[in-house]
């Protein structure tokens, strides 16, 4: 608070306007302490955080493990690069109402539309593969291939968590890794699969 005391008199408020003007200060001062950020207000849209790991534009880290039903399923094998738009999504459930929301979207909106892509459900949270499989059968996934990451094996490679949707492409090449929202971003990714 700012106080200012008159020669021999008691302290007084600031003069009127004076607030405006400390409050204009800060605001300039805070911003010139920021740097160059005019370019975070108008993001390209480009994936710059580089390096290894699970980014679009980096090849897909390759695993192996075991469905729900006891079959390994290795990524490399079920890539198959002579077939255009072909790939592999990975959805991460933890069986939530908003992962089966997505789920029941993935079965009945993107298996029939796009038949040379193979969808999986990662489950990261059961800790054993007759749980990954009950949890299957009981929310009524019995259709789309449930992978039991029960060593989180998937997860740690891919960075995922609840609702993460990872495709790659039918050369190994990481197309999206994000929060699957309503479905329109993964529409797309999937539209321009090569």
């Amino acid at each position: 608070m700012w106080i200012f005391k008159a020669k021999h008199g008691p302290a007084s408020a600031p003069p009127r306007g004076s607030w405006v003007l400390a409050a204009l200060m800060a605001v300039v001062l805070g911003a010139a302490g920021c740097g160059d950020m005019a370019g975070d207000l108008l993001p390209s849209g480009a994936d710059k955080r580089g390096g290894d790991g699970p980014y679009p534009g980096h090849p897909a880290p390759d695993f192996t493990v075991t469905d729900s039903l006891n079959n390994p399923v290795t990524l490399s094998a079920q890539l198959t690069p002579a077939t255009p738009g072909s790939g592999v999504v990975l959805y991460f459930t933890m069986w939530c109402p908003v992962c089966n929301g997505h789920a029941d979207q993935i079965l009945s909106s993107f298996t029939a539309a796009y038949p040379n892509v193979r969808f999986y459900l990662v489950d990261f949270v059961s800790s054993t593969v007759a749980q990954v499989r009950g949890n299957q059968l009981a929310y009524g996934y019995g259709a789309l291939t449930t992978l039991a990451d029960t060593a989180r094996q998937v997860f740690n490679k891919y960075e995922g968590t609840m609702a993460i949707a990872v495709v790659v492409d039918r050369n190994g090449i990481i197309q999206m890794n994000e929060g699957f929202k309503d479905g329109a971003r993964l529409t797309g990714v999937l539209n321009s699969l090569p």
